[in-house]
């Protein structure tokens, strides 16, 4: 009988909890701080944590890239493209190398072997759409292989950026927003392309 009225008490007790079918936000008790002292941008578009360092992450606005060393208590603007009408699309971030960090931008691709301290362009296509660097992914056991989703088409790379095939299978001839690479198996790709979504394995 004892248990039975304790069973009949804790029933209740979960009916008339907030979170019980009353449709609250259970998140609500999570605790939020503020994180963005250092930043000089009112609209943040990309955000990507290092995988060896959860400590450290790198955010963009349209056309400025952030860094932070200390889980987002001070940022520090490492790259800037104000004033030159280029954008930041993307962040990429190796993931066998901790300091290196790939950008895709309205006018190409850049890589940084040294945390943001200085750059380098590795791709820029043949025309100004082309140019365009909608997304990035590198393969997660050898980030030598790195997929590019271009304003027009997919491209790859297996040495590091120095030369780039056009991959001419994807069944789209529009950009490529997202490229993801499975971490599982890397043979498995996906690619949107004009509203629709694509796999390759």
């Amino acid at each position: 009988m004892a248990n039975i009225l304790l069973l009949i008490i804790l029933s209740l007790f979960i009916a008339m909890s907030p979170s019980a079918g009353s449709g609250y936000d259970t998140t609500s008790r999570v605790i939020w701080e503020y994180s963005s002292h250092g930043i000089k941008d009112s609209e943040l578009l990309n955000l990507s944590i290092t995988p060896h360092n959860p400590n450290e992450i790198f955010v963009s606005s349209y056309d400025t890239l952030y860094m932070t060393d200390d889980s987002g208590l001070n940022w520090k603007d490492i790259l800037s493209f104000k004033g030159t009408g280029n954008s930041i699309n993307c962040i990429a971030l190796s993931p066998k190398n901790p300091k290196t960090v790939y950008i895709g931008t309205h006018n190409g691709l850049y890589r940084s072997r040294d945390e943001g301290y200085s750059w380098e362009e590795l791709f820029k296509g043949s025309g100004s759409f082309e140019n365009a660097v909608l997304s990035v992914a590198i393969h997660p056991y050898n980030d030598e292989i790195i997929f590019l989703g271009t304003e027009t088409g997919l491209f790859r790379t297996d040495n590091m950026g120095d030369d780039w095939l056009k991959i001419l299978s994807l069944p789209s001839i529009n950009g490529v927003s997202i490229i993801y690479i499975s971490s599982i198996d890397p043979n498995i790709i996906y690619a949107a392309s004009g509203g629709d979504l694509y796999r390759s394995e």
